[in-house]
Parts: structure tokens; C-alpha cells; sequence
């Protein structure tokens, strides 16, 4: 080995060593420890691994003495239809508990599009810890697991009783939580209240979600005549799906300028088909991700089928998703108990409270339907959520830690 290689090698093992924080001499603490012990679960579609997610939580719920509840409601455990949730009983365990609603599973994955390996919880040396879910939702799941811990450490029981809910499959068909909002076992949870990932804020701003926009997928399918590419037939495929694309796009561009309250998003997400480079394809296929506004529902189906009609009778259109408009929590209303206790937090943190209308779709909605007031706030924020090189600051996860004990001894206290 050359002097040259030599000097190489002692670089790039340099950077590995002052790029990691145990060889700076600042290892992580037991709470970040833990967070990157669980970033590491591959749980990302298409194929979570929910054993080890599990696994992990059961031995958090051991040590730290809650009551462990599992159980399926389908005999695929891989489809993701069952229920995980750790009880922390209250002093008064016939008031209405509370529940805190999260997720295991995370979105699909692209590792060679990320700088560092998605599962390797990777801490660079400005403390932002790299791992598929670490902004959505692990980090507020692992907070909210901490903050019981200290809690306990500290002798507070809380005064009703605390479930942590844990469901999979919340990125695609929400198989976990339909089963259980059915079960028998949600029903003797008597749950008054529930606390759902919400959204970013700030010090002085608690943005407060109270009602979700409702998601669609629909797959536009259209056909025509297959033959060589040397031919110029008319009313191909190629010509059908560019009018279909030019109708949703402008949809879409109608949307920029509205308010966040008003704003539906419309996103292109999957394009399909052709069966050689030489082959004039007879079907090609796209889908689109829609999150409507409350009153959208039937003019943008009629909208849809428009399209699909004036590009030619042979395209079709498919829902792959096609949520009705879900119930709205209550909000700006003391006659609500758990808002008089989001309002006292806040003024409690010299922060304003903004009610709003979540973009994103969440567990939390089959709770409202149900008449249970969800409220989504305090998550941990994080960066490139769903995208490539997601990551979670250190600090901004101890500080969920710390808002999370103040989200527990709030709503747990609420008296009738």
C-alpha cells in the first residue's frame, strides 16, 4: 500500500470518527439512545416489518411499567389489520381516558437516493439523526414514551387514564385503526379524547388541527390503437393521457393562491403502461393524489369524470381511494372541555392557539366519526417528510419530549 492510499484511507476514517457524536465525547443520552434504537425498525412499505416494531415498543412498555394490549383483526399480521396500545391507568379509571394516536409504519423507501442509510439512524455532527420515519411519526411516538417516563419517575399519576396507541398501516389503507375503532376493546376504553399528530408550530404558535381534508386517488386509464411506432395513427393513448394530464394540472394551478384553509392539493403521483420502445402502447395509466376541501366532493367528481369522458370513450377512471368527508372536532368553544384545556396550555406557554384543517389524512379522523374530540398538535417537526434523507434535529426531539409532558399532565387532569 502506497503512502498516497495510506493518507486516503486515515481521511475517510477520520471523517467517520469525528462525524459520530460517541467519538466526540458526547454520547447520546438514554432518551436519544432509545429514538435511534427504534428509527432502525424497517418499517416502510411495501414491506413493514411490524415484528420488530412491536417487539421494540413491548420492552419500552415493560421497563417503563404500562400495560401492554395487542390484537388482530385479521390473521395476515402483515396486512397490517391489528392494534398495539400501552395503558397508563389514572387515578379515576371510570372517567373518559384519553388516547394518543400514532403510527409504526413509514412510506416507501429509494436507498441509493439517500446520503446515509435510511435504517442506520444516522446522527451527523449538527445532531440531525437520519432514518425513513424520523419526521413522521417515530420521533413524536418515542417523545410521547419519554415523557410517561419521566412522569412516572417523578410520581404523577394522572387523574384518568392514558392509552398510547400505536397502529400500522396508517401511510395506505388503515387497516389497524378501522379494526379497532370497531372492536369491543375500543369500546370499554371509554375514550373521551384523543391526541393526534398534528402540525409544525413554534414557541410562541400552537397550530391545532381539528378536521382533516379528505384524500382521493383516482387512476385514469386510457386506451387506444396499438401498432408500430413508424405509424401515425390518431387518438393514441399518448394523445389521451396528455389531454387527461392538461385538465388536472390546470385543476391543480387553481388552486395556488387560496388560503391553507381553502387550498385542496392535487398531485400527480404514478404514470404507467407501453410494452416496448417500439410499440405504440394501447393503455397508459396515471394517478393522482387529491386532499379535498370540505365541500369539494361532488364538483370534483363530476369534474373527474369530465375528463375522463371528453379524452375519448375509451378512458376509464378507477377511485383507488375514495374517502367520504369526515367529522370536525369542536374548536373555539368553552363549552368543550378539552379546548378549554388547549386554550389554558397555551395561554400557560404564551402562545397563541390556531385552529386549522389538517392537508395531511391521519388516524385521527376515524376518532371524530365517532364523536371523540381530536385535536392534532405538539408533533416533532423534522425535515424532508416522505422524502429522500428525512431527519429529526436532536434538540427539537428532546424539546417534543418536554411539550409532551405538558400535553400529558393537561388532558389527563381535565376534570367533568
Amino acid at each position: 500500500m502506497d503512502l498516497s492510499t495510506i493518507l486516503k484511507f486515515a481521511f475517510i476514517l477520520g471523517q467517520v470518527f469525528w462525524s459520530s457524536s460517541e467519538y466526540l465525547g458526547t454520547k447520546d443520552s438514554p432518551e436519544v439512545a432509545r429514538l435511534r434504537e427504534y428509527l432502525r425498525t424497517e418499517s416502510s412499505h411495501p414491506t413493514p416489518n411490524y415484528e420488530a416494531c412491536i417487539e421494540w415498543l413491548h420492552r419500552q412498555a415493560d421497563d417503563i411499567g404500562l400495560v401492554f394490549n395487542y390484537e388482530e383483526y385479521d390473521k395476515f399480521k402483515q396486512n397490517g389489520s391489528f392494534a398495539m396500545w400501552l395503558t397508563w391507568l389514572g387515578r379515576y379509571p371510570g372517567l373518559k381516558s384519553i388516547i394518543f394516536d400514532s403510527h409504526m409504519d413509514t412510506v416507501a423507501v429509494d436507498p441509493p437516493k439517500w446520503v446515509h442509510p435510511p435504517f442506520s439512524a444516522y446522527k451527523d455532527e449538527n445532531g440531525r439523526i437520519f432514518a425513513r420515519g424520523a419526521s413522521d411519526m417515530k420521533p413524536t411516538t418515542v417523545a410521547t414514551l419519554e415523557a410517561i417516563r419521566s412522569l412516572k419517575k417523578a410520581g404523577y399519576v394522572p387523574r384518568r387514564s392514558i392509552h398510547v396507541a400505536i397502529f400500522p398501516d396508517e401511510e395506505l389503507f388503515n387497516r389497524g385503526v378501522k379494526g379497532f375503532i370497531k372492536s369491543g376493546s375500543f369500546a370499554r376504553l371509554n375514550v373521551g379524547f384523543a391526541l393526534d399528530e398534528g402540525p409544525g408550530g413554534s414557541k410562541d404558535k400552537i397550530f391545532i388541527s381539528y378536521v382533516q381534508k379528505t384524500r382521493w386517488q383516482v387512476k385514469f386509464i386510457v386506451r387506444g390503437p396499438s401498432t408500430h411506432t413508424a405509424a401515425m395513427p390518431r387518438s393514441t393513448t399518448g394523445e389521451k393521457l396528455t389531454f387527461v394530464l392538461n385538465k388536472m394540472m390546470a385543476f391543480r394551478a387553481s388552486q395556488f393562491g387560496l388560503n391553507s384553509n381553502e387550498t385542496s392539493s392535487v398531485n400527480l403521483v404514478q404514470i404507467g403502461g407501453g410494452l416496448a420502445t417500439n410499440v405504440i402502447p394501447d393503455e397508459l395509466w396515471a394517478i393522482f393524489d387529491l386532499r379535498l376541501n370540505s365541500g369539494m366532493l361532488p364538483s370534483t367528481e363530476t369534474f373527474l369524470r369530465s375528463v375522463a369522458a371528453e379524452s375519448g370513450n375509451d378512458t376509464s377512471i378507477q377511485f383507488l381511494q375514495k374517502d367520504d368527508e369526515f367529522s370536525k372536532s369542536i374548536v373555539n368553544d368553552n363549552s368543550n372541555i378539552w379546548w378549554v384545556a388547549a386554550s389554558k396550555m397555551c395561554k400557560k406557554l404564551n402562545a397563541t392557539c390556531t385552529p386549522i384543517n389538517l392537508a395531511a389524512v391521519t388516524d385521527g379522523r376515524y376518532f371524530r366519526n365517532e364523536g371523540i374530540t381530536v385535536y392534532g398538535m405538539g408533533g416533532a417537526g423534522g425535515g424532508g417528510v416522505h422524502g429522500h434523507n428525512e431527519f429529526i434535529s436532536e434538540d427539537a426531539y428532546l424539546q417534543t419530549i418536554e411539550r409532551y409532558v405538558l400535553l400529558l399532565k393537561t388532558f389527563s387532569s381535565v376534570e367533568e
